[in-house]
């Protein structure tokens, strides 16, 4: 197994706001660690950050094989690991050769991901699992909570993650000018 997080970008936001595919840029190599680890393109296997968001889940998955189909990389199925397909999760991640994990809302997915025991069903797999910002952070040992909506305001500002990964994790955060989600305001974890 070969995790790669990073920044990926894979879409860009038209003037409504809708996300429009775009060839993906092999920024920071990206393209070639998944070209050297990738078995195959047989199938890409999107885990939602809301399984119950059925619409975004499917439309995240379209957008995201048509911008591998736009940097000339195909994969022949797509599937959606969600509320509709958490009974098949083991078989789901197993055939795939490619797993993209949405960034969201921390505490949903984390539940969502201990829900599926995906640090088990993750234990033997052999392709690429690209996690973006929340889900990244779901993988690690401690998660450091940062509020992003008010309503996140009374969750715990320390969670125990799965414990995939041995490092903490703050995406959104630039060290070099201490900006976090574009301002340097940073939130406080006690």
């Amino acid at each position: 197994m070969f995790f790669i997080m990073s920044k990926f970008i894979h879409y860009k936001k038209n003037q409504d706001g809708e996300r429009i595919p775009c060839k993906i840029p092999d920024e920071n190599g990206i393209l070639t660690l998944i070209d050297k680890f990738l078995p195959g393109y047989n199938q890409l296997l999107v885990i939602a950050n809301d399984p119950n968001d059925y619409l975004v889940n499917d439309s995240v998955a379209k957008v995201l094989a048509d911008a591998f189909v736009m940097t000339n990389k195909k994969f022949n199925k797509i599937k959606v690991l969600d509320n509709r397909t958490d009974n098949q999760a083991a078989e789901l991640i197993q055939s795939a050769d490619f797993i993209f994990m949405c960034g969201g809302e921390i505490l949903r997915q984390l539940e969502f991901l201990q829900r599926i025991n995906f640090k088990e069903l993750i234990r033997n797999y052999s392709g690429v699992v690209v996690s973006v910002s929340a889900a990244s952070m779901c993988l690690t040992k401690a998660i450091c909570n940062f509020p992003e909506h008010e309503k996140e305001l009374a969750q715990p500002r320390v969670l125990q993650g799965l414990g995939i990964i041995d490092l903490r994790l703050i995406p959104h955060f630039d060290g070099k000018n201490l900006i976090y989600q574009g301002t340097t305001e940073l939130p406080n974890l006690v």
